[in-house]
C-alpha cells in the first residue's frame, strides 16, 4: 500500500514552504522556542537517527500481564457527607467509571460503613484524598472494613493522597506500609506537582522522588518495597504535545533513576501515573463553561497517548456551577469514547515513533534531566 505513495522530500517542502513565507525568513518562520527549547514545525526520519534509544523505550512498555493498553477511568468525589458520595460513587461505578478517589479532607469523622456501602472492593478500585493527619486511621479503617467483609486485601488496588502536604512525613510512611503490608497493590507514596512549567514540574517530581526514596532507605525499606508503592499524580495543562512527552519523560527518567538505586529489572511500564485534568475558571468559562468539555478531551488524550495509567477527568464545570450527574456522566464518558470509538485502548503507545513527539521528548528529558541534576546539587 505504501509504495502507492511518493517519497516525502523535504527541500520540496521546504521550497513550498518559503513561497508561503511571502519573503519572511523561513527557519524563523517555522522555528519556535518552547520551554527555552527550539522546535520545527517539521520533522523526518532522518531526526530520529540520533535518539534510537527511544525505540527500545517504546518496546519496553509492554506489560506481559496487560498486553492490551489499559487505563483505570477515576472519578474524584468530595465528600460532604458518606451517604451522598456513597450514592454518586455506586452511579459512577455503574456508568462504566473502575476507580473512585474520595476526597475526604473536609470530613473530621469519616464512617466508612455509609461511604463504602454496596461498593464490590475486588471489582474496582478504591483511593482516598485527604489530610496527612487523617491518613493512617483512614486507611486502617479502610483495610478493617475489607477484612470485616471478607475481601481478599491483597487484591485491593487503590492509593491514598495528601491535600494539605506535597513531600509526604516519613513517620507517616511508615505507618502506612506497615498497614499496606499485605496489600501491595495499594500505593501509599503519592507525589504530587503542581507547577505552571513542564520542566519545573517533572524535574521537581523527580526530585521530591529521590528525597522520600533516600529518607525511606535509612529507614531499611529496599528499594524495591519503596518503588512498588510510588505513584505520581499529575495536573494537566493544555500543552498538548508536552503534555505527552512529559508523561514519557517522567516514566522514561524515574525507571532509569530507580536502576541507579540498584533495582536493574525495573521495567517502565512499572511507573506508576495518574493524570487529572485541569479546566479553565476564567471569565470565558464562566460563561460558557461547555468550552471545558473540550480542553477535558484533548487533554485526557495526550494524557492517554503519554501513557497515564489512571485518568481523571473532572466536571468541567467544577468552580463554575452546580457539580451534578449531568456533568460527571460527560466526564466519565470521555474516557469510554477515547477507548471505545478512537481505539485508544488498542494501541500500547500511539506515540511511537512520530517524529515531532519523538524529537520533543528527547528535548525535554535532557532540560527536565539537566534541571532534577542541578537541584540535586544545592
Amino acid at each position: 500500500m505504501f509504495e502507492e505513495f511518493a517519497k516525502f522530500l523535504n527541500e520540496q517542502w521546504e521550497e513550498v514552504a518559503a513561497q508561503e513565507a511571502k519573503g519572511k525568513d523561513l527557519k524563523e518562520t517555522i522555528t519556535w522556542k518552547v520551554e527555552n527549547m527550539e522546535l520545527r514545525a517539521i520533522y523526518t526520519e532522518a531526526d530520529l537517527a540520533n535518539i534510537s534509544y527511544l525505540q527500545t523505550f517504546h518496546q519496553t512498555l509492554l506489560n506481559p500481564d496487560a498486553p492490551q493498553r489499559t487505563w483505570r477511568n477515576a472519578q474524584k468525589i468530595i465528600v460532604s457527607t458518606e451517604k451522598y458520595a456513597n450514592a454518586l460513587a455506586l452511579e459512577a461505578l455503574n456508568g462504566g467509571v473502575n476507580e473512585i478517589i474520595f476526597e475526604v479532607s473536609q470530613i473530621e469523622k469519616l464512617d466508612i460503613e455509609i461511604l463504602l456501602a454496596e461498593i464490590l472492593l475486588p471489582y474496582c478500585a478504591v483511593s482516598f484524598v485527604c489530610k496527612e493527619n487523617q491518613a493512617t486511621q483512614l486507611l486502617d479503617g479502610y483495610l478493617s472494613y475489607a477484612k470485616k467483609y471478607n475481601y481478599d486485601v491483597s487484591a485491593l488496588v487503590g492509593s491514598i493522597a495528601f491535600s494539605d502536604v506535597s513531600v509526604p512525613n516519613i513517620e507517616v510512611l511508615r505507618n502506612l506500609f506497615a498497614l499496606t503490608q499485605s496489600a501491595p497493590n495499594f500505593l501509599v507514596i503519592n507525589l504530587l506537582s503542581t507547577e505552571t512549567h513542564i520542566t519545573d514540574r517533572y524535574a521537581n517530581l523527580l526530585l521530591k522522588a529521590t528525597h522520600v526514596i533516600d529518607s525511606l532507605l535509612r529507614e531499611d525499606f529496599t528499594i524495591a518495597q519503596i518503588a512498588q508503592k510510588i505513584q505520581f499524580t499529575i495536573g494537566l495543562s493544555n500543552a498538548y504535545f508536552l503534555e505527552i512527552a512529559g508523561l514519557r519523560v517522567l516514566r522514561m527518567l524515574f525507571t532509569e533513576i530507580v536502576k541507579e538505586y540498584g533495582l536493574e529489572d525495573y521495567k517502565p511500564y512499572q511507573v506508576l501515573l495518574q493524570a487529572n485534568t485541569t479546566i479553565s475558571t476564567d471569565e470565558k468559562t464562566i460563561q460558557e463553561p461547555d468550552w471545558n468539555m473540550l480542553s477535558n478531551t484533548t487533554q485526557a488524550m495526550s494524557a492517554i497517548i503519554g501513557g497515564c495509567d489512571v485518568l481523571c477527568v473532572i466536571p468541567h464545570n467544577e468552580g463554575i456551577g452546580e457539580v451534578n450527574s449531568f456533568s460527571h456522566r460527560i466526564a466519565r464518558n470521555v474516557h469510554n469514547l477515547l477507548a471505545e470509538e478512537s481505539y485508544f485502548d488498542k494501541v500500547i503507545d500511539a506515540g511511537a515513533g512520530a517524529y515531532y513527539i519523538d524529537v520533543l521528548t528527547d528535548k525535554l528529558a535532557e532540560k527536565v534531566w539537566e534541571q532534577f541534576t542541578a537541584q540535586q546539587a544545592l
